[in-house]
């Protein structure tokens, strides 16, 4: 019974993280321009979301970008570099996904996390 009220509220709050997609997409947007950490920190956290809801194409775009900024090597970065493997996977490419997770799993590794 525990686990099925933690499932419906996961739930709960995907929803209404896609209705408010549109803003955190704009938060991105600023964050992008004004603080590359943040911008790194909210798309890692949202690649989740952008998977599971089938935003694939938009998660792309979002985590790629984090590749064209010069950036810390920070736990943040290693999930956005999670991410950005999970939405590559469905464009077919297994092995550019496979070294995302390696680059992913040794930047958690440095962080003994």
């Amino acid at each position: 019974m525990a686990h099925e009220k933690q499932f419906e509220s996961q739930i709960d709050y995907l929803n209404k993280l896609d209705q408010e997609h549109a803003n955190l997409l704009a938060a991105l947007t600023w964050s992008f321009i004004h603080s590359e950490e943040d911008f790194i920190m909210l798309s890692g956290y949202m690649s989740w979301f952008w998977y599971i809801h089938s935003y694939i194409v938009t998660g792309r775009d979002y985590l790629e970008k984090i590749l064209l900024k010069k950036v810390s090597r920070s736990e943040g970065f290693a999930r956005a570099l999670s991410g950005l493997a999970l939405m590559v996977i469905f464009y077919g490419e297994i092995h550019r996904a496979i070294n995302l997770w390696t680059e992913s799993l040794g930047i958690w590794r440095q962080h003994n996390n």
